[in-house]
């Protein structure tokens, strides 16, 4: 494939990429790429039909017994998962050992019993209802493991859903970002002296760095999600701004009370006085 060029480029065939790949592929004029991992092996009823005589020939019946395994491709396989014993060295906590047997490398006490599939067709060969919460890390694989690309938008799109709904529901909540650019209670458990003000304190853990933070405008997020929002600096103007929302806001579109937010900008170092005992710099 070397030197094609396209337009889009689609990775993964599953439900999600096949439906993006189609909407595309409607509007007309442009040359889409679906990249999949896996074997196109159920393309037609022929083929199809030789997962169903394969799930029938299995003595040990699994979601993935109808699709064959490929090398290029690993897939999790519920065989290969077993609970996890063994002894945790003397200064780790119990369950700590870790089993690298199967595809998934896990930890301790009970396994993760469960599987997919890579295949083009995806979780449409077979939904097992599994959908793990991701985790801030998950979002940024580039910053915290040098690995891939972060994610355009952060563990924060929780948030995000919950602004919608509350604008939807005619909610009118009240909701208060704090905004120092630093995951500052991961920092403190790891090393409070990094918020010490002394000269050249422990440098902040790159895991609890948030770099595009400064681009972020929470106002700007809120109105765009049906609500208002403001951004304070100062106990002056979050006084001001308190008065102002004491009568909920109305949303010109539904007519309905709406979600208030309101970005309070902190220095990356503040720590509240009730945390500072675990700092050895005072």
């Amino acid at each position: 494939m070397t030197g094609e060029q396209y337009d889009v480029v689609i990775v993964g065939g599953g439900f999600a990429g096949a439906a993006v790949a189609k909407t595309l592929a409607a509007t007309g004029g442009k040359r889409i790429l679906v990249l999949e991992a896996g074997r196109g092996t159920g393309m037609s009823a022929d083929k199809y039909a030789s997962h169903v005589e394969a799930f029938q020939a299995s003595l040990v019946n699994t979601p993935n017994t109808p699709y064959p395994n490929n090398p290029n491709a690993p897939q999790a396989d519920v065989l290969d998962i077993r609970q996890i014993l063994g002894q945790p060295a003397p200064d780790q906590p119990p369950h700590s050992v870790t089993d690298t047997a199967g595809y998934l490398v896990q930890t301790g006490p009970l396994p993760f019993q469960s599987d997919y599939t890579r295949a083009l067709g995806g979780t449409s060969l077979h939904w097992l209802g599994t959908c793990l919460r991701m985790l801030p890390n998950d979002f940024e694989l580039q910053s915290r493991y040098g690995q891939g690309v972060d994610w355009p938008f952060g563990y924060s799109a929780e948030t995000l859903n919950a602004l919608g709904t509350m604008a939807q529901l005619g909610q009118d909540a009240i909701v208060f970002v704090m905004d120092n650019r630093v995951f500052a209670v991961e920092q403190w458990l790891i090393n409070a002296d990094a918020f010490c003000p002394t000269p050249n304190p422990p440098a902040f853990a790159p895991l609890t760095m948030v770099p595009q933070g400064h681009i972020w405008d929470y106002a700007k997020l809120a109105e765009g999600f049906g609500g208002q929002g403001f951004t304070v600096t100062t106990n002056g103007e979050l006084s001001a701004v308190l008065q102002q929302i004491a009568a909920p806001p109305v949303n010109p579109v539904t007519g309905r009370p709406t979600f208030t937010l309101v970005a309070v900008q902190l220095p990356e170092k503040s720590l509240p006085a009730n945390a500072r005992w675990k700092m050895t710099c005072d």
